[in-house]
């Protein structure tokens, strides 16, 4: 139902909604060819989403890891695959998700136990993750511009986790501090 409903909004209704039934039927017609191929291609990505999400699940279970990087990563995968996620998610960063579980299991195949950097790098996620928490349940803010930091964040797990992964968008934690501060000084 998730993914019919995100085709349909993609495909129908992510422009400018129509004003009459004129506008209604031209964007139909415009536009219905697409759908099917917009559906299963959502399907194709949520299939590879839930498969791999399986995996971490599985992943986690199996190796030892250090009881607050693990549930950062619980966190995270809860983050990510939820009942809903698709139609919460949005069909533009759908498409990025497997890359973040990919680099969940790419984490847990890297990790070691008593690392410094691996703590100190897990901290600063931390302090990012509660900033965006504050933000995200704060209404007073810029809803795009929050989510947009939701997603730096992931960014950011992948550059400091995954390498040699490559991020969608440079990001540094000096770029997030400069988005945080930019939506802190946008309080509406």
């Amino acid at each position: 139902e998730d993914i019919l409903m995100t085709a349909i909004f993609n495909c129908f209704l992510s422009k400018k909604l129509p004003q009459n039934r004129q506008q209604f039927d031209q964007e139909f017609e415009d536009s219905k060819s697409n759908f099917i191929h917009q559906a299963n291609r959502l399907a194709e990505t949520v299939f590879r989403i839930l498969e791999t999400s399986r995996q971490v699940r599985f992943e986690l279970d199996d190796h030892v890891i250090d009881a607050k990087h693990k549930e950062d990563m619980v966190g995270q995968l809860r983050g990510l695959v939820y009942s809903g996620f698709v139609r919460d998610i949005g069909y533009s960063q759908l498409s990025r998700v497997p890359a973040y579980l990919q680099a969940m299991l790419k984490r847990l195949q890297n990790y070691k136990p008593g690392s410094s950097r691996l703590d100190f790098l897990l901290q600063t996620i931390l302090s990012f993750q509660q900033t965006y928490n504050q933000l995200y349940a704060d209404n007073r803010f810029d809803y795009a511009l929050v989510n947009d930091l939701r997603w730096m964040i992931e960014e950011f797990r992948i550059a400091c986790f995954a390498q040699p992964m490559k991020t969608r968008m440079p990001v540094s934690e000096k770029k997030i501090h400069k988005l945080i501060a930019s939506i802190q000084s946008g309080i509406s």
